[in-house]
C-alpha cells in the first residue's frame, strides 16, 4: 500500500513538473507517506476516481483534469501558506497583547537566553580548545553552534521580521521616509 502511493505520488509528480519547486517543499517538511498520501487523494478527488491507477489512467487522458488537479495544488499551498502566516500573526498579537498588559513573555525570553549562551559557549570552546581535540568533536561543537545560531536567527525573523500578507497591505509596513 505505501509503495503504491509513493509510485503514485511519483507519477503524479512526473506528469506535473511545473509545481517541482512546490513538491520538493512539501517532501522536505513532511514525510513521504503522507505527501503521498495527499497527492494521491487530491489526484483521485480532482479525478472523481475511486484507485490510484484509475486517477492516474484519466490524469493521462485528459489534459483537463491535469489542468484542475493543478489548480487544487496550488490552491492547497496557498491555503497551507496563509495558516502558517496567520499563526506567526496571533503569535505576535499575542505578544503585543502580554506587553500592553505590562507582561513578559518569559519563555520567549529564556528561549533567546539559552540559544545566545549556548552560541557563545560553543565558540569558546572552538576557540579554546580548537588544537587540543580531534577535527570530528570540533565540527560537532560547529553544528551544535549552527543550531543555536538558527534559533537566533528565527528569534530575530519573529521579532522583527515581517509576515508575507503585510506586503500587500501597506498600512501595516514599517518603513519611514526620512
Amino acid at each position: 500500500m505505501v509503495t503504491s502511493l509513493i509510485n503514485t505520488a511519483l507519477s503524479i509528480c512526473s506528469l506535473l513538473p511545473s509545481l517541482s519547486k512546490t513538491f520538493s517543499k512539501w517532501f522536505s517538511n513532511n514525510d513521504v507517506r503522507s505527501v503521498s498520501k495527499i497527492l494521491t487523494e487530491l489526484a483521485k478527488s480532482v479525478t472523481e476516481s475511486d484507485s490510484e491507477k484509475d486517477a492516474l489512467e484519466k490524469l493521462h487522458r485528459d489534459p483537463k483534469l491535469l489542468y484542475s488537479l493543478q489548480e487544487t495544488i496550488i490552491k492547497t499551498e496557498a491555503e497551507i501558506e496563509r495558516t502558517l502566516v496567520n499563526d506567526r500573526q496571533n503569535a505576535r498579537n499575542r505578544d503585543v497583547s502580554l506587553s500592553t498588559n505590562g507582561v513578559r513573555n518569559m519563555r520567549a525570553d529564556a528561549m533567546v537566553l539559552v540559544a545566545t549562551l549556548g552560541l557563545v559557549l560553543c565558540l569558546i570552546f572552538i576557540a579554546k580548545f580548537q588544537k587540543d581535540i580531534p577535527g570530528e568533536i570540533i565540527g560537532i561543537v560547529s553544528t551544535v553552534a549552527g543550531i543555536f545560531g538558527a534559533c537566533l536567527k528565527d528569534a530575530y525573523s519573529f521579532e522583527f521580521g515581517t509576515s508575507r500578507n503585510s506586503f500587500r497591505d501597506k498600512s501595516s509596513c514599517n518603513l519611514h521616509s526620512d
